[in-house]
């Protein structure tokens, strides 16, 4: 969309172009083009390798979904928490197949949770960039931090390798904890 709408621009430009330049006057649109599409491909190629070399890969969300769902199965666990900050998609919610519950980290703090054994999902790592209300963010790295020690003190189970999950947008490939914990030892 954008080198046609150089080029359109570039073809009404032509009337600016002195009469001596009269051969010129006809290929310009045509060399501006071509000039795009070698500014372009470039990231083009660099977006296209990317492409294939993560086609075949799942991302971290799915694979930590996967295995809390055959974990939970397998050792009877009651309930599945899932961090929402970690905007697992409903497609991978419905992998779990078992009994789970998507909560904000403040939540599980609070202790607004079912206090019973649970397999507990959370971002290894966080990071705010655009804050727009500080406060609220300062309340959910503290309580990821929180979080984070009391998933360290239980059962971790798993770790996925990933990026820093963002809290103000969608960040691929989180860095995924897994660990079992007793939630009403917790809250109590």
């Amino acid at each position: 969309m954008g080198i046609y709408m150089l080029y359109l621009g570039l073809g009404k430009a032509r009337q600016f172009v002195p009469q001596r330049a009269e051969v010129w006057k006809e290929r310009l649109p045509w060399i501006a083009l071509v000039v795009a599409v070698l500014a372009i491909a470039p990231s083009a190629y660099v977006a296209a390798q990317d492409a294939w070399q993560n086609a075949g890969k799942k991302e971290t969300r799915t694979l930590a979904s996967i295995d809390a769902g055959k974990r939970a199965r397998e050792g009877r666990i009651p309930i599945v928490l899932i961090a929402k900050e970690l905007r697992i998609h409903a497609n991978d919610l419905r992998k779990i197949d078992a009994p789970h519950r998507v909560v904000a980290m403040n939540d599980i703090q609070a202790c607004k949770i079912p206090r019973q054994r649970s397999l507990v999902l959370a971002p290894e790592r966080v990071k705010v960039f655009f804050a727009k209300n500080k406060n609220a963010n300062k309340k959910k790295l503290a309580s990821h931090q929180w979080l984070v020690r009391q998933l360290v003190k239980g059962k971790t189970l798993m770790k996925y390798r990933g990026s820093v999950a963002r809290l103000d947008v969608l960040s691929p490939n989180p860095a995924i904890l897994t660990a079992e914990l007793d939630m009403a030892n917790i809250c109590s």
